[in-house]
C-alpha cells in the first residue's frame, strides 16, 4: 500500500508539477495553448513586397539588363522582366507578384536580399529589417 502511494504521488508531481514551455504568444505561428512557460521560440509571419519604378527599368535596359531575379536569404524569390515596374510603392494589399511570406523569429528580423541579372550577376544587395506581423514594401534602386 505504501508504494502505491508514493508512486500516485510520484505520477501526480510529473503529470501537474513540470510545466510545458513553448511558445505563449496567441498572435504567434506556432502558438500552443497547453505551453504554460514562454520559451523564447515564437514565430510569427510577414510580407515583403519589392518592386522598382521606371527609372530603374531604364536604368537596367541601358545596362543590358532585360531580366532580374530576386533572392531572399539565398533562395529566389522571384524573377520578371526589367520593364515589368510600378509608377508607386504598393500597399500590402496590391495584388502584384513580388510579395514574399516570410517567418519571422521574435519582434523583428534582419532579412538579406539580392538581385541577379539574366546572367547569374549580383546587381543589387541589401539588408533590410522585417518586423512581426507586418508588410514591408521594398524598393530596389538600381
Amino acid at each position: 500500500m505504501k508504494n502505491k502511494i508514493i508512486l500516485i504521488a510520484a505520477i501526480s508531481v510529473l503529470i501537474f508539477g513540470c510545466k510545458r514551455k513553448g511558445c505563449t504568444d496567441p498572435n504567434a505561428i506556432n502558438y500552443d495553448a497547453s505551453n504554460k512557460e514562454n520559451d523564447g521560440s515564437c514565430t510569427y509571419s510577414a510580407t515583403i513586397s519589392f518592386w522598382f519604378d521606371s527609372i530603374t527599368s531604364v536604368n537596367f535596359e541601358n545596362q543590358g539588363i532585360d531580366m532580374i531575379e530576386v533572392f531572399v536569404e539565398n533562395e529566389s524569390f522571384f524573377h520578371t522582366t526589367t520593364n515589368t515596374y510600378l509608377s508607386s510603392e504598393p500597399d500590402c494589399s496590391y495584388p502584384d507578384l513580388f510579395k514574399f511570406a516570410i517567418e519571422v523569429e521574435g519582434e523583428h528580423q534582419s532579412v538579406n536580399y539580392k538581385v541577379n541579372d539574366q546572367n547569374g550577376i549580383e546587381v543589387l544587395n541589401g539588408t533590410t529589417l522585417v518586423k512581426a506581423d507586418s508588410c514591408l514594401s521594398v524598393q530596389l534602386i538600381y
